[in-house]
């Protein structure tokens, strides 16, 4: 394995996956990870037993049986011509979960991305939840408290937490590690523990109710949500005079590391927590937070991410969203929430209301908050157009205002659709949603396995229809 190369590691991992049994046993009294070779193409066969604390491993080949024991030696080690840069120190068993979850997960989803997994289509319930699907697209429909709602999450959709998690806490984490040489779980803990006190209770309980159901640690879970996000990406509102039958659309690009299958795990959420508006999430298993929304009360958001990581005293951005969602209940209450909300790093929004119909841009940090009004002239948005509020960055916004000037006053659901195709979409464009909150519809596309979402089919939903289905 030393002298493998990268890519050959990695072919090394994926057959092991698809061809290796894996199972947890006890032998001696002991807990083992057990993993056995096929033995058509191991003579006599290979098994291969890991201890639960990572340092003891039996080997059984045929009927030779060898045990192996690492031990931490207090002696000085061996002279190398090899001197670190830095020196990284982790806890011997988090180094092996995140080596061999982080792993597992790539070799998963390079299998993904090669045969892209489809859902069974079996509606399942759990208590105030509902697992369904719309046009094979996972809808997840829940009301109740928050620690209800979560408890249902984790249990309908254990496996598909378990699988994003992994993604971005261990494959994505030794990227981060290897790039900044910095251990990725101890960074996320020190975010943690900075927005913890900005975090409403009601969104702890939640996520206490998903990691129980789900078994996966709260811990994990937590560091999951506050996953740093620098989502560069796009967003607009058209209305009134922009459109047909001067109906508000309201467009949101998010552009975000497609390459660790976040598509797959994809989900729309129907929510109704107790006491609060009812709204639609679109989201991925196990993301209790939200970057892409629409209530009950015709108001939607979407977010861009900007700079500024580090900047950790104040609500997480995906947090404040979902506030949002949950409290305001027109466009003014929204951007007083924005307003007056601790914040953190640099993140711009799209807020419309269609009930007036009218639309904001804000461009905040911790320290910064500018409202940008329809046809107001911004010095990073300098092509200002009536009815409108359109943000980008770069040719992206260039070509988004030259599509809104192109199809003024013609802009329908279907042009609408369009505007977001690329280049005002990126290659990494992991999902785009319009939303249309005066009849409360929204579509979404998702990226595929070597396609952005623009180029993947678009699914219509109803909010009031699916909620209706918890009634």
């Amino acid at each position: 394995m030393v002298d493998l190369t990268w890519g050959e590691r990695v072919g090394l991992g994926v057959w092991a996956f698809l061809h290796c049994d894996f199972a947890a046993i006890q032998k001696n009294g002991h807990d083992y990870l057990s993993i056995v070779f096929p033995k058509e193409t191991i003579s006599g066969g290979l098994e291969l037993l890991v201890g639960e604390d990572n340092d003891t491993y039996l080997v059984n080949y045929d009927d030779i049986k060898v045990e192996l024991s690492i031990k931490q030696s207090s002696g000085n080690l061996p002279e190398s011509d090899f001197i670190p840069d830095k020196t990284v120190s982790v806890k011997r068993e988090e180094l092996n979960k995140g080596i061999y979850r982080g792993a597992l997960r790539a070799a998963g989803i390079l299998i993904e991305n090669m045969m892209p997994p489809k859902t069974d289509g079996i509606e399942r319930k759990w208590g105030k939840g509902i697992l369904t699907y719309v046009n094979g697209n996972r809808v997840f429909i829940a009301s109740g408290t928050h620690r209800e709602i979560g408890e249902a999450h984790g249990t309908l959709l254990k496996d598909e937490v378990r699988k994003m998690v992994d993604a971005t806490l261990y494959t994505v984490g030794w990227a981060y590690t290897i790039e900044r040489g910095v251990w990725f779980a101890d960074e996320m803990r020190k975010a943690y523990k900075r927005l913890e006190s900005f975090i409403p209770q009601k969104y702890k309980d939640e996520m206490e109710g998903l990691a129980e159901t789900s078994g996966i640690p709260l811990e994990e879970i937590h560091l999951t949500n506050v996953f740093p996000a620098l989502f560069h990406c796009s967003g607009f509102a058209v209305f009134n005079d922009a459109t047909v039958e001067r109906k508000l659309y309201h467009g949101r690009v998010l552009d975000y590391m497609v390459g660790i299958g976040l598509q797959y795990h994809a989900v729309v959420y129907i929510l109704h927590p107790k006491g609060s508006n009812a709204f639609a999430n679109v989201g991925f298993a196990g993301f209790i937070g939200s970057v892409s929304g629409m209530n009950d009360k015709q108001v939607a958001f979407g977010e861009m991410g900007g700079g500024g990581v580090g900047d950790w005293d104040g609500m997480p951005m995906a947090f404040l969203m979902r506030e949002g969602l949950e409290t305001t209940n027109n466009l003014d209450e929204a951007v007083n929430l924005f307003k007056t909300t601790p914040r953190t790093c640099e993140y711009y929004y799209v807020i419309s209301d269609g009930k007036i119909p009218d639309a904001r841009g804000l461009a905040t940090s911790p320290t910064r908050f500018d409202v940008i009004h329809p046809n107001q002239y911004h010095k990073q948005l300098p092509h200002p157009v009536k009815d409108a509020v359109l943000m980008s960055a770069g040719d992206r916004y260039e070509e988004l205002v030259k599509r809104v000037k192109k199809n003024y006053g013609k802009i329908d659901a279907e042009k609408a659709i369009r505007l977001m195709d690329r280049p005002v979409a990126m290659k990494s464009n992991l999902h785009d949603v319009l939303f249309a909150p005066q009849s409360l519809e929204f579509w979404v596309a998702n990226a595929g396995a070597h396609t952005p979402a623009c180029n993947e089919p678009y699914t219509h939903y109803s909010l009031k229809a699916l909620l209706d289905l918890i009634k």
